[in-house]
């Protein structure tokens, strides 16, 4: 399959939308942002660590782990960021 270049204000948009979908939705979605992890600014990670911090409802049960998952690589990569400088 090819790959398609999306903005990063379109993955956010995909994100907020797949924030809690009962579909696979969350798991490519995720896929995307951990793909394009380091084009994200800092800003931008922080934007969606605070967005998993304060979700209410992850979707199925089993995607919870997977976005608290993903929160974590989120805070990793801004943390391996800043210890570099």
């Amino acid at each position: 399959m090819q790959e398609i270049i999306v903005d990063t204000h379109t993955l956010f948009f995909a994100f907020r939308y797949a924030l809690g979908r009962k579909s696979a939705a969350p798991s490519i979605v995720m896929t995307a942002i951990i793909r394009n992890i380091e084009k994200l600014d800092d800003i931008e990670l922080k934007r969606y660590i605070k967005e998993i911090e304060t979700c209410e409802n992850y979707g199925m049960d089993s995607d919870k782990e997977n976005w608290l998952n993903l929160k974590k690589d989120l805070e990793a990569e801004l943390e391996f960021r800043h210890r570099k400088y």
